[in-house]
């Protein structure tokens, strides 16, 4: 479920007091196109957002999730009379058994995410692999994000969406896109 934004044009963080109504929301490729593809940038945002998870899914990196946030989760084209530029996100993986080799995991995170996945997906991703790659401890990394992507530049709260690993979801997500009139 992606609740509605707020009289500031943000996601909201949450829409009632369980703890699944409280941000990070989980939905799915389906549910993304279905809220945020109405223009033709944010199609084109989309379809590499669904590119750069097939691109994980092509290494073998199957099972994890996208954390996605920032001005993409925005109503930007009101509230800064532009459309978002880029998704900001944190791909957390969980490891398939047996665990895929770290090289693997490495030569993701080099050439999906930062500057090599802004440039070819328009993705300002980062990655957590919970217990695997410990550059930076897991939880750490994924505290500090979701305290940048669950603000705006103005240090508002904004919600947050989870979006879990599915090829069957993702595929139906690219299919509406391609039904598209871009």
């Amino acid at each position: 479920m992606i609740p509605p934004f707020t009289a500031n044009g943000l996601l909201d963080t949450r829409v009632g007091y369980m703890f699944r109504q409280h941000s990070p929301f989980e939905a799915d490729c389906v549910e993304l196109v279905e809220r945020y593809g109405f223009s033709p940038e944010r199609r084109r945002l989309l379809r590499l957002l669904l590119e750069h998870r097939a691109e994980f899914y092509r290494r073998g990196l199957v099972r994890g999730e996208t954390m996605i946030g920032g001005s993409f989760l925005d109503d930007c084209e009101t509230t800064l009379g532009r459309p978002p530029s880029d998704i900001d996100a944190l791909v957390i993986l969980t490891p398939n058994h047996p665990v895929p080799p770290v090289h693997v995991m490495r030569k993701a995170a080099e050439e999906l995410t930062g500057k090599a996945g802004k440039e070819r997906y328009c993705i300002d991703a980062r990655m957590a692999v919970p217990g695997v790659v410990r550059r930076q401890p897991t939880y750490r990394l994924i505290a500090k994000m979701t305290q940048l992507l669950g603000k705006d530049r103005l240090d508002r709260a904004r919600g947050i969406l989870l979006i879990p690993f599915d090829r069957d979801r993702d595929a139906k997500a690219a299919d509406l896109l391609a039904a598209s009139a871009d």
